[in-house]
């Protein structure tokens, strides 16, 4: 059972930092569902719709049912150890290794293969992906879907040793038992994307994913990046190649967390249209922090003493941090969306600010105690103690 709780983290728009001999990483490892929620609770958020998984191992879901995303099936409501959101399908894994899957069905993503349906400990589907994945027992990758990108072709070198999976925009990673990050997918822009540097291979402890570029963290804390850099963001600085227990991606931005709680960033620095200051890390970032997460455009970081740190685009306010967040009441987790953020403080309430469109902000006023809570593009999703999920 233990073996079967392994929980992956996917390209989302929330992080969870996972230790690994004293290195940390954003979006990478794949911590026990105990581990992250307590009681076996995990939450997935899709393109539309969202997942939710029970203590006692029943799937929930709500919003978008177009194609049937969010009509579990019998079979889900039992038993379930994994949930994953896709763009137009669902997924969720027994406690017996089998992977269920509901909704979509446009490429294939909800037709599970025969061997998908035993021996399985993880599931992975990104929230615009249009694929699934899953990891077996033995460390084999299995994927099956759209494969217009050549995602639903594992490579060999994916179909042994693998402890963790990722699926990205157009490509999907793979971190070996022996440290190597395994690529597939589409590079449609001839970005690079799927080209692991050599110096990641047998060292990368933590992997994270941008639009169209990719991060890796090393056991020696040295970041390395590939993929496209036509905004610099795969131009890893002289900072971020020691020291580093942390890292992020944004969309054309990357970011890097040191030891000694400085925040160091890279990429779009160019004075474009798209250009929101990102990169520029202020004085109040350069020491202190202890979390940090890209936004789509913009970059948050917390510091020990609860305050918190934004940068980048304001378009739509989602860097003003509310005065409210004030002693003795400090934030204590950070999470971006595309044009919104939410900070949860230490006496569980949850405060957000930014753009407002689908009523992503309009907070409940009676959520009291809250435990976690995550963003997707237009909707924003809290962990109550009692286990129950607001969204």
């Amino acid at each position: 059972m233990a073996r079967l709780c392994i929980s992956l983290l996917l390209i989302q728009s929330f992080l969870i930092a996972v230790p690994f001999d004293n290195v940390s990483a954003q979006g990478s490892f794949h911590p026990a569902l105990s581990d992250r929620w307590g009681g076996g609770q995990q939450i997935a958020g899709g393109r539309y719709h969202s997942l939710a998984l029970t203590s006692d191992g029943e799937v929930l879901a709500w919003g978008s049912n177009q194609s049937g995303r969010t009509t579990v099936p019998i079979e889900a409501q039992s038993n379930i150890v994994q949930v994953s959101a896709g763009q137009d399908h669902s997924l969720a894994l027994t406690s017996d290794g089998k992977v269920i899957a509901w909704g979509g069905g446009r490429f294939g993503e909800a037709d599970v293969p025969e061997e998908a349906k035993s021996d399985i400990v993880a599931i992975a589907s990104g929230n615009s992906a249009f694929h699934s994945l899953a990891l077996t027992s033995s460390g084999k990758v299995i994927a099956w879907g759209n494969n217009s990108y050549g995602v639903s072709d594992v490579p060999e070198e994916a179909e042994r040793g693998v402890v963790a999976i990722a699926a990205g925009y157009r490509h999907s990673l793979a971190l070996t038992s022996a440290g190597e990050v395994v690529a597939w997918g589409g590079d449609p822009y001839q970005s690079g994307v799927l080209d692991i540097p050599n110096e990641v291979q047998g060292h990368a402890v933590a992997i994270s994913t941008g639009k169209h570029h990719s991060l890796a963290l090393t056991a020696s804390g040295k970041v390395v990046a590939w993929g496209s850099n036509d905004y610099g963001q795969s131009s890893v600085p002289k900072e971020a190649e020691s020291g580093v227990i942390a890292i992020a991606a944004g969309r054309a931005h990357s970011l890097a967390l040191k030891s000694d709680g400085s925040v160091i960033a890279w990429g779009i620095s160019n004075g474009s249209w798209d250009d929101y200051g990102q990169t520029v890390v202020p004085e109040a970032a350069k020491n202190g922090v202890i979390e940090i997460e890209a936004g789509y455009e913009y970059s948050l970081a917390r510091k020990a003493d609860g305050t918190i740190v934004a940068w980048g685009d304001n378009g739509s306010r989602q860097i003003d941090a509310p005065a409210r967040i004030a002693a003795p009441v400090k934030a204590k987790k950070l999470a971006a969306g595309a044009a919104h953020s939410l900070a949860l403080t230490s006496d569980g309430k949850v405060f957000g600010w930014g753009l407002n469109l689908d009523k992503r902000l309009d907070i409940p006023a009676d959520l009291q105690a809250m435990q976690a809570i995550g963003t997707e593009f237009s909707y924003s999703l809290a962990l109550q103690a009692d286990g129950s999920i607001v969204g």
